[in-house]
């Protein structure tokens, strides 16, 4: 396993201009992105999307695309994504997501290393939700929308999402 803690992925189709706010939002809130990566699926017919990730955010280090062929199913790109991760934590996300959360990767790595110190495991099968500022209007029952879960409990179950 790489030094990578979390890696972003999502499939994407026919909004450029929101992913490229993804990305933004994502570079705006994470606290290390060195130990980050952000990848997307990219459908082989989608040229403006395509041109997007050439032009604009190929620059970044820390994000990958794949072109690929459209999928048969959404949760069939997800399962590809996660299984080109190489971090500890998977999570999967919209192209059209914002994140709000400032340092959510910090957050979010101290509350895994907290519950595993506390109850002994090591990563093995884990999913988790971890406290954020969303869009709930109570701070205090605000949690991430989307899933986070090992990339140990992908590689034993072999899929990040049902197909």
């Amino acid at each position: 396993m790489s030094d990578i803690d979390f890696t972003v992925f999502f499939p994407t189709r026919g909004r450029p201009q929101s992913l490229v706010n993804f990305i933004d939002s994502l570079i705006r809130t994470t606290k290390n992105l060195k130990r980050v990566r952000f990848i997307c699926w990219v459908d082989e017919d989608d040229q403006p999307t395509i041109d997007c990730c050439k032009d604009y955010l190929s620059q970044y280090e820390f994000f990958r695309y794949f072109i690929e062929p459209r999928p048969n199913s959404l949760n069939g790109a997800i399962n590809f994504l996660a299984s080109k991760a190489d971090s500890r934590f998977l999570v999967n996300c919209n192209d059209d997501a914002l994140m709000q959360t400032l340092h959510w990767d910090e957050i979010a790595l101290n509350k895994f290393n907290k519950y595993k110190e506390q109850n002994g495991f090591k990563d093995d099968i884990m999913f988790g939700r971890t406290e954020c500022n969303s869009a709930d209007r109570d701070r205090t029952k605000g949690y991430c929308s989307f899933p986070i879960q090992t990339k140990e409990s992908f590689d034993t179950i072999g899929l990040f999402m049902y197909e």
